[in-house]
């Protein structure tokens, strides 16, 4: 398997990212993604936003996966005060199955590592979605999305622990998308605390989605509803039980 190059991709590159946007629109269905030219407007004012806010310990990435100089994947992450979320993963159609995805999700969490490092934090988690199978409209695609969880529950890829909750992602569609939402803890460990948790969640949908008690109040309580509901009286979040048993992998 041949190293990729990574890099973070300007935002003044406008040739470079109009290869995003393609990767992007390629990767993902349309009823469940925002325009390309939506979230990189978002991105940069996120990117601003962090700067003339002068807030504390928030990054931003754009991070360009490079073969022979060509742009085969990209992935944005952000980094949130004392946690990592990756939004979006996606790898040029043409050149899928062929372990890129893996050096991709390990960029990721080496990016999140170092900036919870960089931050002189303790503990820290980097935090991201992956659609359920019985959710995926087709059976290429729920296929696609076992393959993908089997990856992750891979142990040699790093301690990912899809968390034992019901979570809704605030997406296009017009009820949210029932998700796993999965987690890598810095250090390993197999739980996180749930007013944690929350506190993480809301935040995500705060500057991730926009939504909060004051814009679309509705919806958010509706979410929120969802989340704690599953939490109940619980103080700590562990992994799905047997989850390596729930799909034929």
């Amino acid at each position: 398997m041949s190293l990729l190059q990574f890099t973070e991709i300007s935002l003044k590159n406008q040739r470079m990212l109009d290869q995003v946007g393609e990767i992007y629109e390629h990767s993902f269905r349309e009823e469940a993604r925002f325009p390309w030219e939506c979230l990189l407007h978002k991105f940069k004012m996120d990117q601003i936003r962090a700067k003339i806010q002068k807030r504390k310990n928030e990054k931003h990435h754009l991070i360009g996966a490079f073969k022979e100089e060509k742009l085969i994947a990209f992935l944005i992450l952000r980094f949130f005060g004392d946690f990592a979320y990756s939004s979006f993963m996606a790898v040029d159609p043409s050149c899928r199955n062929r372990e890129i995805g893996t050096q991709v999700g390990q960029k990721a969490i080496e990016t999140a590592k170092a900036d919870a490092e960089e931050f002189h934090l303790r503990e820290s988690a980097l935090f991201f979605e992956v659609e359920k199978p019985e959710n995926a409209p087709t059976e290429a695609l729920k296929i696609a999305s076992e393959r993908l969880i089997k990856f992750y529950l891979n142990k040699e890829k790093g301690h990912v622990v899809f968390l034992d909750i019901e979570y809704i992602e605030p997406t296009l569609i017009k009820d949210g998308q029932d998700m796993y939402l999965a987690m890598v803890p810095f250090p390993d460990r197999d739980y996180i605390e749930s007013n944690r948790l929350l506190r993480y969640i809301e935040t995500i949908y705060h500057l991730e989605f926009n939504l909060t008690p004051q814009k679309n109040a509705s919806k958010f309580h509706r979410y929120m509803k969802v989340i704690t509901d599953s939490i109940g009286n619980r103080t700590k979040i562990y992994g799905i039980p047997k989850i390596h048993g729930t799909f034929n992998l």
